[in-house]
């Protein structure tokens, strides 16, 4: 294992590689700067493997895939990211806020919120997300949604 460490004078801004992105959306999703990176290789050819096989083993293998087609766009080395949210109606004055708190930090991250979708409740945000990853100018979509629990019932079954 080699340890990489990211320039501290800003994202891509001499490097622009997975590890800088990696520690970068780290840091916006309020986590610790650390990633795990790894590169798949191929058993055939012991070189980097196709991204057609490494979603055929996602897929064999119920992980998640996600694929950025296109050079990252930058800007004074900073990324730019243009990204959707959905927002369940369910819950709406608890949403409703977080909607417009969503919107301020992506503002301050320099993150460019392009589309919001209102969806009933959470069960209907898959469908929707699934839709929007579709669309080449959004790099990213946030859910927001708020399910407050009962209050625990004091019978016992």
């Amino acid at each position: 294992m080699v340890p990489l460490l990211m320039a501290e004078n800003g994202l891509l801004a001499r490097r622009r590689g997975h590890t800088e992105l990696s520690v970068y959306l780290s840091k916006i999703a309020g986590l610790r700067p650390v990633t795990a990176i790894c590169e798949m290789l191929d058993a055939e050819t012991y070189s980097a493997l196709s991204v057609a096989k490494a979603e055929r083993y996602a897929r064999q293998n119920a992980i998640p895939f996600c694929e950025r087609t296109g050079p990252c766009r930058v800007c004074k080395g900073t990324l730019i990211m243009n990204i959707a949210i959905v927002v369940s109606d369910f819950n709406e004055e608890i949403t409703s806020r977080m909607l417009q708190v969503a919107r301020e930090r992506a503002s301050l991250l320099g993150l460019g919120v392009v589309h919001v979708s209102h969806v009933p409740g959470a069960y209907d945000m898959p469908l929707v997300v699934d839709h929007l990853l579709r669309n080449p100018g959004i790099d990213a979509v946030a859910t927001l949604g708020a399910i407050i629990r009962a209050r625990q019932s004091t019978t016992r079954q």
